[in-house]
């Protein structure tokens, strides 16, 4: 699975450089505002997907949603300027030129009028305007979400994905779920790119077969993609298409309109998948750190002889600790050690630890690092308070990750691959 992420990623980081989020600027005038507003509530904004910050946040005013003007001008790429003498804000993009008036019912769009209920308010030095009619003024679609309880805004709407016949050629299915020749091209470019060689059609075939199950997984596990993070796809690939360079992925990768925007969606549940995390309490986590975790300490020599040397010096009753804090390469913590579970440590050193007891010792165990002497020490000498304040982040990440696989190893052999 890491492997697929890493493919994903590097192509996303590409394009990520040509998309751009949404950051307000600072309103550096002087104004004052002296007008009582009653009943003032938050109001997350989303424009493609991206919340709107601002340092002034968008709010209920007066009954009506409202939102700062310079953040959602700037958002929208539109330059704002403002006369203190006629309190009047302007902003610009292109050919639009919208004023807005402090305390009138309007604003003025290429000089035509656009009434609205709520006049516009000076809030913390911000100019406040309804949120519809700012984001339908620069030709944008908006709506209030009453599920999302949100404005949600989008720059422009895409047409429809234009359907070709590699789209519509199915080569096979991952149960009911439908692989077509323009999405097994895709991925088959990408993956050519990753190995720079020609894949196998096992490679590609694997390949789009654990972004099956990644996709299941969150779909059971989380849930479908949101509407907010279908708005982001929407809105990276109008940037795109805006830049000229959409076009030329598609001629690149050999694939299409409808095949392009599905690896968006992809891209979205590889990684919900990549940063899923279950919920654990701490009693959880405790039992399944002394049920899958071990604690020991070594002394780390360049060679056999000095293990031997030290073994010897155990056996005539020296102390442990002494021994490593004198002779040990390492430079682990003589009053800790180490505590860990399998996967962390080089395989001889790992194997040895799992295989004492407690309280045993080893015989030299030979790594790339020279020879150490290990011994065990009894997780139950270790308090709960010690074990979480000091490794809940290693037990947290093993234990959801085994949760994960086990899930991910169920959704992976129910998958029936059947070929058109």
């Amino acid at each position: 699975m890491k492997k697929i992420l890493s493919i994903i990623s590097v192509f996303l980081l590409a394009l990520s450089t040509l998309t751009a989020s949404y950051v307000s600027a600072d309103y550096d005038n002087e104004i004052s505002f002296d007008e009582v507003v009653k009943e003032i509530l938050t109001v997350p904004v989303y424009i493609d997907g991206i919340q709107l910050t601002a340092d002034v946040p968008p709010q209920v005013i007066d009954g009506a949603k409202m939102v700062p003007l310079r953040a959602i001008s700037e958002a929208f790429g539109a330059e704002i300027e403002w006369d203190n003498t006629t309190k009047t804000a302007t902003a610009t993009k292109g050919e639009t030129v919208l004023k807005v008036v402090i305390g009138e019912n309007k604003l003025l769009k290429n000089d035509v009028e656009i009434p609205f209920d709520v006049p516009a308010k000076i809030v913390d030095s911000r100019t406040f305007v309804p949120f519809d009619a700012i984001a339908e003024s620069f030709d944008c679609f908006v709506e209030w979400s009453d599920d999302l309880q949100c404005i949600r805004i989008l720059s422009e709407v895409l047409n429809e994905a234009v359907t070709t016949d590699a789209d519509k050629e199915i080569l096979c299915y991952f149960n009911e779920s439908p692989v077509s020749a323009s999405r097994y091209n895709l991925y088959s470019a990408l993956l050519k790119e990753s190995l720079m060689s020609e894949p196998s059609n096992e490679q590609v075939t694997d390949l789009l077969k654990e972004i099956y199950a990644a996709k299941t997984f969150v779909e059971t596990e989380r849930g479908k993609i949101t509407i907010l993070e279908k708005d982001y796809i929407n809105g990276m690939i109008l940037k795109l298409k805006n830049t000229g360079f959409y076009e030329l992925y598609l001629q690149n990768y050999n694939t299409t309109d409808s095949a392009f925007r599905a690896f968006f969606e992809d891209s979205f549940y590889l990684t919900a998948f990549e940063t899923f995390s279950y919920p654990f309490t701490y009693e959880e986590l405790i039992e399944i750190a002394r049920k899958d975790f071990v604690n020991v300490k070594h002394i780390l020599v360049k060679t056999k002889e000095e293990a031997d040397l030290i073994l010897l010096k155990l056996d005539e009753g020296a102390v442990f600790e002494d021994l490593a804090k004198e002779f040990s390469l390492d430079g682990m913590d003589i009053e800790k050690g180490y505590i860990f579970t399998k996967g962390e440590m080089v395989e001889s050193f790992e194997k040895a630890s799992f295989e004492l007891e407690d309280g045993e010792i080893s015989s030299p165990v030979e790594s790339v690092y020279g020879f150490h002497i290990i011994k065990k020490y009894p997780m139950s000498e270790l308090s709960d308070e010690y074990l979480l304040s000091n490794y809940s982040g290693a037990i947290f990440n093993y234990a959801n990750s085994q949760k994960i696989n086990l899930m991910l190893a169920k959704i992976l052999s129910e998958i029936v691959i059947t070929y058109a």
